[in-house]
């Protein structure tokens, strides 16, 4: 029953009118074509960034047969690769526009240069890299009737003195939430608290509802637990960040196909549609509720422009403003301690912060509001040679976690499928915000469930 995958493959047994695996190969085809129309018509400045679709489409018709669905972080990483080396080019090249949080242009062909040999190292690592888990990695854990009940008291004592965990949706609450975007925001301790207890609960919860021998008529009550667990999270975290729900929504779906393989439509629709309609609200609401925009017609035209593209996906432009940094600022392998402590909570407020790279280049653009890429923290760190070491250490993380994935038949299953989303997005952010979250939601998380 866990074993089961949807491979993105043709079956050997049977020919269907199309597979999937041609299906995406067909649309990455389509986008080079209208990206290199486009290009013709695009800056000088901007027709580089043209290569990386087409890099793209090259090696992911090498691996498109690698691609397990049902495999948390390499669905993920996949989607992610997708929108960042296909889609952000594209908007780009049609819109003839850039990033305008950048104070220099000047090194774009060098970081289309540092995409590709990035790209290149990430399918490398997801074709070589097969990690084999050992099995029965997991010990059950048996939880005496005093245990639940201790677990569930201080969860409810937490919530009963910070009410923000379930509800932090209203325009005044959100604005102190926002203003207050730093380390305390996401890793206090009764946050850290609050976060390994709530998700153990559920876990435990859906432990005992999948262990029912009528599985048929408890699914439902399966996805009531998910779609709680997901509005509780997204509620006391959506006016501050949204990359907990995504994690969460991504690592709950997952979760919930491996336990019900046979159910793989009904939990797509259930699970999914109300979770993006909720991030799309989320989306909405802090742009226009909190003045990060201007009004809710302009933060839908808003969503696909250059710059947000480029802000979210890590694309070429703050690769190039990372390569500027390098190369005006005396930085380098030196401000690895401060970047791998800069979110430790208590540890970072005895060092030296703004020698992080992650202030180093918040302080060369003068605003706080775009991330360092991970490549570019990696050529920050380590030059040209080795610019795609860091990635190629996240997709080890990937594939490792996912492995546990497929293998663990406990309650940290949902676990190893969080831990797995959340390695795959750090190509498009950094290391340091990785590890904020290893601090501060995984490590924790781990030692309760243990």
């Amino acid at each position: 029953m866990y074993q089961n995958r949807l491979v993105l493959r043709i079956p050997k047994n049977a020919e269907p009118i199309i597979s999937p695996s041609i299906i995406i190969s067909i649309i990455n085809i389509i986008v080079c074509i209208v990206s290199i129309s486009a290009c013709f018509e695009a800056r000088s400045e901007i027709r580089p960034i043209v290569l990386l679709p087409i890099v793209y489409s090259l090696m992911f018709s090498m691996i498109r047969r690698r691609i397990y669905l049902l495999n948390p972080g390499i669905l993920t990483l996949n989607i992610v690769s997708f929108m960042r080396y296909a889609v952000t080019p594209l908007v780009i090249l049609l819109t003839n526009e850039l990033n305008i949080f950048s104070r220099t242009y000047s090194h774009l062909t060098s970081a289309v240069i540092v995409m590709i040999i990035e790209m290149i190292g990430i399918f490398f690592m997801v074709l070589v890299y097969n990690p084999m888990p050992k099995r029965n990695l997991d010990v059950e854990i048996r939880f005496a009737p005093l245990v639940k009940l201790l677990a569930l008291v201080a969860a409810v004592l937490l919530v009963i003195d910070n009410r923000s965990f379930i509800g932090n949706l209203s325009i005044s609450t959100g604005l102190s939430a926002l203003e207050s975007n730093d380390i305390n925001a996401t890793s206090g301790l009764v946050t850290i608290a609050w976060q390994a207890l709530s998700a153990f609960i559920f876990c435990f919860i859906m432990r005992n509802i999948c262990e029912n021998s009528n599985r048929r008529k408890i699914i439902f009550l399966s996805l009531l637990t998910c779609l709680v667990y997901f509005l509780i999270v997204y509620t006391g975290q959506a006016t501050i960040s949204r990359w907990h729900s995504i994690v969460t929504l991504i690592a709950i779906g997952c979760w919930l196909v491996k336990l019900y393989p046979d159910k793989k439509a009904s939990i797509i629709i259930c699970v999914g549609v109300p979770a993006v309609f909720v991030l799309i609200v989320a989306t909405i609401l802090k742009n226009t509720t909190v003045g990060l925009g201007a009004g809710f017609s302009q933060t839908f035209s808003s969503i696909f422009n250059a710059t947000n593209m480029d802000t979210y996906f890590a694309g070429p432009v703050n690769v190039n403003t990372a390569i500027a940094v390098k190369e005006t600022s005396r930085i380098g392998l030196n401000s690895l301690p401060y970047d791998a402590l800069n979110n430790f909570p208590y540890l970072n407020h005895l060092i030296d912060r703004s020698k992080a790279s992650v202030n180093v280049f918040n302080a060369f653009l003068g605003r706080g509001d775009q991330i360092i890429p991970l490549v570019g923290q990696s050529f920050i760190w380590f030059g040209y040679l080795f610019t795609p070491l860091l990635s190629c250490v996240s997709v080890m993380f990937v594939k490792k976690m996912d492995a546990y994935f497929q293998e663990s038949d406990s309650i940290k299953t949902y676990l190893y499928a969080f831990f797995a989303v959340w390695s795959a997005l750090m190509p498009i952010l950094n290391m340091t915000i990785w590890l904020s979250w290893v601090y501060s939601r995984v490590f924790p998380a781990f030692l309760l469930f243990n």
